[in-house]
């Protein structure tokens, strides 16, 4: 575990203040935290928000659907921006959408912030 590593510090862009969406079915699946655990190496804050994207795999993403599906986003969304980070991230692209259709804020997955923190440019 990194923890028990104690690993380097030494990167070339420390992140800021950081809000991570840790979506409903890595939840269920007891593996949606270990991106908060290694992204709070590299970041000088990290808040979490559990809070339901209301996407539910394809559903929310439905005409029929979308309007109660930004119900059940509200909770969510009303976390996000009362948050005010400079980056957020969650680990599921459907959950993404859903943020930058309700806060007009990208997220992005958490490995894209790591790579921004090791200062690996995208070839």
């Amino acid at each position: 575990m990194a923890r028990a590593q104690k690993p380097k510090r030494d990167l070339q862009h420390m992140l800021g203040h950081f809000a991570h969406h840790a979506p409903c079915h890595l939840r269920a699946q007891n593996i949606s935290f270990r991106w908060r655990d290694v992204l709070q190496l590299i970041a000088d804050e990290v808040t979490l928000s559990d809070a339901c994207s209301g996407v539910d795999g394809t559903w929310g993403m439905q005409a029929k659907f979308h309007d109660a599906s930004l119900q059940v986003a509200t909770k969510l969304l009303d976390a996000l921006g009362q948050i005010g980070a400079e980056h957020y991230a969650t680990d599921c692209p459907l959950s993404g959408l859903r943020i930058k259709e309700g806060l007009h804020k990208r997220a992005v997955h958490p490995i894209v912030l790591l790579r921004n923190a090791c200062g690996i440019a995208l070839e």
